[in-house]
């Protein structure tokens, strides 16, 4: 309660991606899950009811183009009922689930390249949110209203509403 006390004090022109990922923090709660399957990566909805699961640990994250066996899709989680729903998936690698209002942000090779995808949950829509060719999206984060990935080295914030990305 402190660091979410201090972060209110912090005046509106220093809050950068950095006061948005503390105070992203400041917001999370300690929950269990009893899943069957061991979960390499999670992230809450907003309203807690459910969760997106990524169930593998890839031994080669970096292995381009893989379309084997160690690709499985995202599954969303219904807490209250258990229900599970796979995000579409054709044995591309779909990696680092973020939650961000009604929709799911991954990492997505589907294109040969990874990129930054989304998929609405109301909906069952997936888009392409970044194009890159060359060096690929490596990492993926969220704060409370923006997304943040590495790419080619650099930094990127993502505004998910017109999915405009500025490198830092």
């Amino acid at each position: 309660d402190r660091a979410a006390e201090l972060l209110a004090q912090c005046p509106p022109e220093l809050r950068h991606w950095e006061w948005g990922r503390l105070s992203h923090l400041c917001q999370l709660s300690d929950r269990t899950w009893q899943g069957a399957a061991p979960v390499d990566a999670a992230a809450f909805s907003p309203d807690g009811r459910r969760v997106i699961v990524d169930r593998v640990r890839r031994w080669d994250v970096e292995w381009r183009s893989y379309r084997g066996g160690q690709n499985t899709p995202l599954v969303v989680l219904d807490l209250a009922t258990n229900a599970e729903t796979r995000l579409p998936n054709e044995r591309s690698m779909d990696v680092a689930p973020v939650w961000l209002g009604g929709k799911v942000f991954f990492i997505s090779d589907r294109d040969w390249a990874s990129n930054v995808w989304s998929y609405d949950v109301a909906t069952a829509r997936l888009a392409q949110i970044t194009h890159f060719t060359g060096a690929e999206v490596k990492s993926l984060g969220a704060s409370a209203s923006q997304l943040v990935f590495e790419q080619d080295g650099y930094l990127h914030t993502l505004d998910p509403n017109s999915g405009q990305a500025q490198k830092l």
